[in-house]
């Protein structure tokens, strides 16, 4: 199994939309559920920092988190494009193993 994790500075104004895209019910969550080997997601708020966030994107396989990228690339750099509005920093941490 895989874990991508993803960090994110939120716009204060935007944090409830954020939390509503990215939660285990989001619009993100509906998009990977349609894939092979996609396990999970949670999101998690930063303690002390209440506009900082971080997701973790459980996937089977990394080459089944690839073949989503490839199949998926135009539904995910529409939902990207809608969310880049309400962060003012979004880093990908990495691809970690568990």
């Amino acid at each position: 199994m895989i874990l991508i994790i993803w960090e994110y500075r939120v716009k204060p104004e935007y944090a409830g939309e954020f939390e509503t895209l990215y939660s285990p019910r989001g619009e993100w969550v509906h998009l990977f559920s349609k894939h092979a080997g996609y396990l999970h997601t949670e999101l998690l708020k930063k303690k002390g920092e209440p506009h900082t966030y971080i997701t973790i994107d459980r996937w089977s396989t990394e080459d089944d988190y690839h073949k989503f990228l490839f199949t998926a690339k135009e539904e995910y750099d529409r939902i990207d494009a809608m969310c880049a509005s309400l962060t003012l920093q979004e880093v990908k941490l990495g691809v970690f193993e568990e």
